[in-house]
């Protein structure tokens, strides 16, 4: 099987991934002393050159001399190994879950899916060069280019993904004051809330900001009441509803971010969630990026459409009223990096001008999503 080249140096892996975590809030800043400086990455391997068969001998009689060549015949390319990370999430799942038992890539690579469970999982994996495609918030792929770790948007998978949570009725006006509990301080939802309810009318000065440590502690503290307002991504936003009215707590959608980006910025969509994948993968495969693209899309369609509620109440474990509700709230929308590339010069400026550390410091070069 045929090895994708890591190229990272060993010798940066500790420092990168330090940047990473010091640029997405509090929520990358977990053990990411364990990396070991003495990681390795693999050897390269190239692939065979296409085997051709000699040509025969050229033979002279009295008649006029002909040369004649055996038929050149050349091997199939070998199929690549490729590592594919899928963090739990319902859009996530629904994206890229499944894709090493797709018919469509078998023939051009041996696909090994790695679950995710946390954001480190993910910077460590590109970072020490151990994944290869993987969905991930579309900042954190900005801040991998701007610390040197080579990867390209290939395309952006939309969503209803962002709800502002709480009592029915509420509006923008009512949060003044409130306490609003988020997962992580400075990630983009923190960021997207503060300059969306900043150009609503919103003080944010007068907000009391509470940060949890993982996201299924605010669905608990939507449950028993203790949060009132609530920033969370879907799926978790709807289990936070759904377990707020069992015990007969006032919790509902009161704003979806994205709208309210589309409404302040004039753009189409707010680009949340890129697919991604290594420089190497893009420049030196870009038929398996084309399949993999493809597989992507149809995924996308499937679940927005209801086809596939049956398969990803199975992959994620959750009952199936919530995945049934979650999909139909969503709008699930594939584009290409090409597509997208409005708006996520749009989202890029925005996120910099209003928290540069969400990108780690610099506005990445268009090359990440541009090819």
């Amino acid at each position: 099987m045929q090895s994708i080249p890591r190229t990272l140096l060993p010798c940066a892996v500790v420092a990168i991934l330090a940047l990473v975590a010091a640029s997405c809030g509090d929520d990358g800043a977990s053990d990411l002393a364990s990396v070991s400086t003495s990681a390795s990455s693999s050897d390269s391997s190239s692939a065979s050159a296409p085997a051709s068969a000699a040509p025969s001998e050229t033979t002279t009689t009295a008649a006029p001399s002909t040369t004649t060549e055996a038929p050149t015949t050349t091997e199939a390319p070998e199929p690549i190994d490729l590592d594919v990370g899928v963090p739990f999430g319902v859009v996530q799942i629904a994206a890229l879950g499944g894709i090493s038992t797709e018919p469509a890539i078998a023939a051009s690579a041996v696909v090994d899916e790695v679950i995710i469970s946390n954001p480190d999982e993910l910077r460590t994996g590109f970072a020490t060069g151990e994944l290869d495609v993987a969905v991930v918030p579309a900042n954190l792929a900005a801040v991998f280019a701007n610390v040197d770790i080579d990867v390209r948007i290939v395309g952006i998978i939309d969503a209803q993904l962002l709800q502002v949570l709480g009592p029915a009725g509420s509006t923008w006006a009512d949060l003044e004051g409130a306490t609003i509990h988020l997962a992580f301080q400075g990630d983009v939802a923190d960021v997207m809330f503060r300059r969306l309810a900043e150009a609503n009318g919103v003080d944010v000065s007068t907000i009391a900001f509470q940060y949890g440590t993982a996201l299924p502690d605010l669905v608990g503290a939507a449950s028993n009441g203790t949060a009132t307002h609530l920033v969370l991504p879907q799926h978790f936003a709807a289990a936070a509803v759904a377990s707020a009215g069992q015990n007969d707590n006032d919790l509902v959608p009161i704003i979806d971010l994205q709208d309210a980006w589309r409404d302040v910025t004039d753009g189409d969509r707010l680009p949340q969630i890129a697919l991604i994948a290594t420089a190497t993968v893009v420049e030196e495969y870009p038929s398996v990026v084309e399949t993999i693209e493809a597989i992507v899309k149809a995924n996308v369609a499937a679940a927005a459409s209801g086809q596939s509620t049956a398969q990803l109440t199975e992959s994620t474990g959750l009952p199936q009223p919530l995945v049934e509700g979650v999909v139909a709230s969503l709008a699930l929308e594939y584009r290409t990096a090409a597509e997208a590339a409005g708006d996520l010069d749009r989202f890029f400026a925005d996120l910099f001008e209003t928290s540069p550390q969400t990108l780690a410091g610099a506005l990445p070069d268009q090359r990440l999503y541009t090819r």
